[in-house]
This record gives C-alpha cells, sequence and structure tokens, in this order.
C-alpha cells in the first residue's frame, strides 16, 4: 500500500504545482501569463481570486522591472466570475474563447478598437446590454453572445466577413439588428429564438444564409436585403409561417432574380427599395430631434426609418421612433422619402 500512497502523494502535488502555475504574476487584482519574454508581452489569465465588480484593463503592466504589453484575454479568464463592467483597450488583440462565459452580472462591455479576434463563446450566457463591436474586429467566433437575452441593441464590425455559428443565438432583446456590408456568411442559427426580433438588415454582400438563421423569430416583420444577387440559403433558413408575414425589401431592379429563388420567392410581399446614399432633403411633416444621447422622431402612423453615421454607414433601420446612437456625433436620419440632419450631443 505504500507504493499507492506515493502515487496519491504525487498525483496531489502536480495538481498543486498546476494550480500555482495558472499565471504568473499579479497586479492591482489582475492575474497575467508571460506570453513572450523577448518581445515583453503578457495576457490575462484567471487566478486565485474571483474577479469582481468594475474592471478596467490596463495597456502596459510592470512587472519585476519589466514592462509587458497586456495583448491577450486569455481562454476562460473571467468564466463564470461576478463581474459588473470590462473595459477592454487597444492594447487587446484577442478575447479568448469562453473568456466571460456565464458571467451573468456582466452588464457593461467596452471593447476599443484594436481587438481583431473575439473567440467561440466569448460573451455566452452574459448579462449585456447593449454592444458595441468596433471595426478592428475580423473575426467573431461561434456562439461568441448566445444567450444574451438582456442585450437591447449591437452593432457589428464592418471588418467582419462571417458570423459564425449561433452567434446571437437567444438574444431574446434584440428588436433590430443591422448586418453590415462587409459580412459575406451568416451561418447556422446565427439568429434563431431572437424572439422580439421585428427588423433585419442584410448588407450588400451577404451570399450565404445558413439552415435555421432565422427560427423561432416570431416577431420579425422587415427584412431589408441589399444584395444585388440573390443570397443563397436554404429551405430552412426563415420558418414556414414566415413567409406570409414579414414584408421583404430588395434593391431596385432585382425583383424578378428575388422572386425566382429560393428561398426568396415564398415570400408573399417583396418590394423593390433605393438603398443608395443619402439624398440632401428638407422635409416638413416630420420632426427629428435628439435629446438625452438619443434621435427623437414624431411623425404620424409607422415609417421604415434608417439612420446613418457621417460616414455613410447604416447603424439603424426599423421603425422606433426613439433611437439609441452608439456615440455623439451627427446623424442622417431617413425615412417617408426625406432626410434629415441631427446632431446628437
Amino acid at each position: 500500500m505504500k507504493w499507492l500512497k506515493k502515487i496519491l502523494m504525487l498525483i496531489a502535488g502536480l495538481s498543486v504545482s498546476a494550480n500555482a502555475l495558472a499565471y504568473d504574476f499579479e497586479v492591482d487584482g489582475i492575474y497575467y501569463n508571460i506570453i513572450d519574454m523577448e518581445n515583453l508581452t503578457c495576457g490575462v489569465v484567471y487566478g486565485d481570486v474571483e474577479y469582481t465588480g468594475e474592471i478596467e484593463i490596463p495597456t502596459t503592466v510592470t512587472y519585476e522591472d519589466n514592462l509587458f504589453d497586456v495583448v491577450e484575454i486569455q481562454q476562460s479568464a473571467f468564466k463564470s466570475d461576478r463581474l459588473i463592467s470590462i473595459k477592454i483597450p487597444n492594447s487587446i488583440i484577442s478575447i479568448g474563447d469562453f473568456a466571460f462565459e456565464d458571467c451573468l452580472e456582466l452588464k457593461s462591455v467596452t471593447i476599443a478598437d484594436g481587438v481583431r479576434v473575439i473567440g467561440e463563446e466569448a460573451f455566452d450566457n452574459c448579462g449585456i446590454t447593449t454592444m458595441v463591436i468596433p471595426n478592428s474586429v475580423e473575426t467573431i467566433g461561434d456562439a461568441a453572445f448566445r444567450y444574451c437575452r438582456d442585450m437591447k441593441s449591437v452593432t457589428i464590425s464592418n471588418n467582419v466577413k462571417t458570423l459564425g455559428n449561433s452567434v446571437f443565438y437567444e438574444c431574446s432583446g434584440l428588436t433590430e439588428v443591422i448586418i453590415p456590408n462587409s459580412v459575406e456568411t451568416i451561418d447556422a442559427y446565427a439568429f434563431a429564438c431572437c424572439f422580439n426580433l421585428e427588423s433585419i438588415t442584410l448588407g450588400e454582400n451577404v451570399e450565404i444564409l445558413g439552415e435555421e438563421v432565422f427560427q423561432k423569430c416570431s416577431n420579425l416583420a422587415i427584412v431589408y436585403c441589399k444584395a444585388m444577387t440573390p443570397p443563397g440559403a436554404t429551405s430552412t433558413t426563415f420558418e414556414n409561417d414566415a413567409y406570409s408575414k414579414i414584408r421583404l425589401f430588395v434593391p431596385k431592379g432585382t425583383l424578378d432574380d428575388y422572386q425566382t429563388s429560393v428561398p426568396w420567392l415564398f415570400f408573399w410581399i417583396i418590394k423593390e427599395r433605393d438603398f443608395g446614399g443619402v439624398d440632401s432633403i428638407v422635409g416638413d411633416t416630420v420632426s427629428v430631434v435628439s435629446a438625452d444621447g438619443k434621435i427623437l422622431i414624431d411623425c404620424v402612423g409607422k415609417a421604415a426609418i434608417e439612420v446613418f453615421n457621417t460616414n455613410g454607414q447604416l447603424i439603424y433601420s426599423g421603425m422606433e421612433k426613439e433611437i439609441d446612437v452608439p456615440a455623439k456625433g451627427i446623424y442622417i436620419v431617413r425615412l417617408g422619402g426625406q432626410t434629415f440632419k441631427t446632431v446628437v450631443l
């Protein structure tokens, strides 16, 4: 039995060593692993104490008289911790798989322009209310924001080409989503079970929609598809009963193509629309003002509304008359054949 006791002691010792080596150093309550000693880079990891409250990751950190650049949030670094808010600096290049998974109390996430990769299930099942994915982001992993049921709005990077499998699955707080022109592929289940989603805008370069992308989106009423060529899709991309309820808007001159392509030909209502640039038109039947960081629209009845930033990027498409915008600045609002300019302070 002595040999068995020795083996058990050895296993226990290895377990302690493994835990002890989970991080290389700690500064101000944040734990780090050294990635490259020659280039002095490090990444944020989990440590001995759970992360809680509000955390701001620094761009650099000093350890043993060496100044390290903080370039990664590594796999599972904050998983299941009781964070309330996180600020991610522009030095971070990648957010690892499962980095914030199951952070149910995490409401506020600020990602600086600099992050290129958001890993698989990085923010799965978090309490995030608003998400702005900066244009530096090129890759968003599968299920990255799955089960973020409190998310009310999301702005997607205009450098992402693929929205991965189940990326926004059951983000049931979303009411409208704009897919930027950079996106070419939307994988299976990407927006499935977004029960309150009312409108979706598909960018000019969308080519492929996977299986069940919009399954169980029971409130989806408007689809703006800006692609000149009908995107490839399957018979399960939309629910069968959606075709009689959803109004599909397609670019001018493409109606015949959409009416002869599966599954687009199944839509009962397909209308052409000019998705071109914004003209300078002065309106006198609609009031557009800003207050408290929002755009407020006063008009009679419901109308399709589009909001552009000064770079011509569509940031909102829908019918809400009180619109949150991602930042202060000048915005162009188009509705009812009229165009307005407003400043949000």
